[in-house]
């Protein structure tokens, strides 16, 4: 009678229309085993989910602990009731109500998490929902979509295998955006809600095969800067056009007039539409082994033999090959850096990039974008790092702090249709850890409306958020407001207050003279930097004392000082570059 009871109360609670999840995240258990396993998930998101609330509960004024906490124990007993159907074998009912209560941690862990007031939520808004929308009405109600979810930056797809989705005088308008005009739609709808627009283009590859079955080309058809200029086509020592296992056609980047074209045409987009950046993707050469590279024709010979000395044709040893073809590509990107720049001066500019080394990168694909943040020729690195493997992740992120050192602001690539509800927070969480200030979702097409309002409801839940690079001394003062607010209310509520006070006192005076800087110079950067690097040393080392080593709330207040450091290390990159 007692389970009957039980069973009859959860139904009713978790039927009700307020669930969030009630309908969605179901998912079919077919053995014990995964069963099992799927217990054991809800154990630990449950545990982390714990833990965070009781964190937070000491730095959150308006976090209802009790009503999460309630929530929390329902869950213990849905999962009791789950066992009792799994033990009688009756593994439909055991599933249906284990995802109840998975369903139910999950929706208190999202609306527990914090969610920053400085964030570069960026989005990558492909061809193929761009070319599904129809009307600039369906253009409002997408990006109301976007709006809601609380994305601020889009990458939207403007030059893709060669087509432009605008009517261009350069190159031809997609055929599935024919007498529309996507782009200006998609930056007016942006700029009524304050989300920054940035033309996305493909680069070098400008031809691919698998976009020509779209829109009822042939498969050997290159694309419509190739067909007009064919003498441009970059090949492999024996001539072909697409390296196996890929699909794109490329222009030669050694070549001044493949150089040239790209650039008319991206200067086209700056000079006629109100873009706020422009992101480089396919910015390398195409994929290639030892022994099959690519780039020869009689002119590159005779050039990379004035640059080394060397016959091409019997040099053994690429490394050198591979190095000039580089220097091709980083010499384009310093004159879209260059001539962008001209036409618009607070223009940003950022490219799509693999993570490996600089060795392998060289190697392979002939892409150095450590040269082009030393120079400053890029605002922002968009890693395509798409990893299931959060260990893999933390490693990658680490790699590129320690190359990029603050030269520049990183926003890596997530793979949303590759992960699970919890593995999107989780990458985010990791992400923010990594002191990094902002994250790029691959892409429109891929974010149901389940992940949707998860980001929604969880870490993007604060939508007046300000953008990094808008203001970098807006961005820190902010920041550290933040920091401030959070140790005011831990201060209240801790018996002991003289390492809190330390900090806020600590906080305020940098707070004060960076929001007092008219003219930041060098020096006074080099100094702020100084002063927040010992105020996250002495969070991380006093705080404990505070409040009993509690690593969580410890790791999220050193998160805050880790993001200010990094934007005055960008600050302090850019000032250096243009004194030069």
């Amino acid at each position: 009678m007692k389970k009957l009871l039980i069973t009859a109360l959860f139904i009713t609670y978790f039927s009700a229309p307020s669930r969030l999840f009630a309908q969605g995240c179901q998912k079919e258990i077919v053995s014990p085993v995964e069963y099992r396993a799927d217990l054991q998930q809800l154990k630990i998101l449950r545990q982390k989910t714990e833990n965070l609330l009781k964190s937070l509960s000491d730095i959150e004024d308006d976090l209802d602990y009790a009503k999460y906490q309630e929530e929390l124990y329902m869950s213990h007993i849905l999962e009791n009731i789950s066992l009792s159907y799994f033990n009688d074998g009756n593994y439909t009912k055991a599933n249906k109500v284990l995802n109840q209560a998975k369903n139910n941690v999950l929706e208190t862990y999202i609306k527990t998490k914090p969610s920053s007031m400085v964030e570069a939520r960026t989005l990558w808004l492909d061809r193929g929902t761009i070319v599904s929308v129809k009307t600039k009405e369906q253009m409002s109600e997408l990006f109301s979509k976007i709006g809601n979810i609380g994305i601020n930056i889009v990458y939207l797809e403007t030059i893709n295998a060669g087509f432009a989705i605008y009517p261009s005088k350069i190159t031809e308008q997609n055929p599935l955006t024919k007498n529309k005009d996507p782009l200006k739609w998609a930056i007016d709808e942006a700029h009524k809600r304050n989300i920054q627009l940035h033309a996305w283009v493909w680069t070098f590859a400008v031809g691919n095969t698998r976009h020509n079955k779209i829109i009822c080309k042939p498969e050997n058809y290159k694309g419509p800067l190739l067909s007009k200029y064919p003498y441009l086509a970059l090949k492999d020592y024996h001539g072909n056009l697409i390296q196996k296992k890929q699909h794109e056609y490329w222009l030669d980047p050694a070549n001044p007039m493949s150089q040239k074209l790209l650039l008319s045409l991206f200067k086209e987009i700056v000079k006629n539409y109100d873009v706020d950046g422009i992101q480089l993707d396919y910015i390398r050469y195409p994929f290639q082994s030892p022994k099959s590279t690519v780039g020869y024709t009689i002119e590159n010979v005779k050039k990379f033999k004035r640059y080394s000395g060397k016959n091409l044709l019997e040099l053994k040893d690429k490394t050198i090959w591979n190095e000039w073809k580089s220097k091709q590509i980083s010499k384009f990107v310093r004159t879209v850096s260059y001539e962008l720049r001209a036409l618009k001066p607070n223009i940003k500019i950022s490219a799509a990039v693999f993570v490996n080394s600089r060795e392998k990168r060289i190697k392979s694909i002939q892409q150095d974008w450590q040269a082009w943040i030393d120079n400053g020729w890029i605002d922002i690195l968009n890693p395509m790092i798409y990893s299931c493997d959060t260990t893999k992740l933390i490693k990658d992120l680490e790699y590129l702090n320690k190359t990029v050192l603050g030269k520049v602001l990183i926003y890596p690539g997530i793979a949303v249709k590759n992960l699970n509800d919890v593995d999107i927070l989780n990458q985010i969480d990791t992400i923010k850890d990594m002191g990094l200030i902002g994250n790029t979702l691959f892409a429109m097409a891929h974010l149901t409306p389940q992940k949707s309002k998860i980001l929604a409801l969880g870490p993007y839940k604060n939508k007046n958020v300000l953008i990094p690079n808008e203001n970098i001394n807006n961005s820190v003062d902010l920041i550290l407001k933040e920091y401030i607010q959070k140790l005011t209310i831990l201060k209240k509520n801790s018996k002991y207050t003289f390492n809190v006070n330390r900090l806020i006192n600590y906080a305020k005076f940098i707070k004060y003279h960076i929001s007092y800087t008219n003219k930041p110079s060098v020096s006074k950067v080099d100094y702020y930097i100084t002063l927040i690097r010992r105020l996250e040393l002495l969070t991380s080392s006093h705080l404990p004392l505070e409040i009993k080593s509690d690593r969580i709330l410890v790791d999220l207040l050193c998160s805050y000082l880790k993001q200010a450091n990094l934007l005055l290390l960008y600050e302090k990159h850019k000032l250096n570059v243009n004194r030069k």
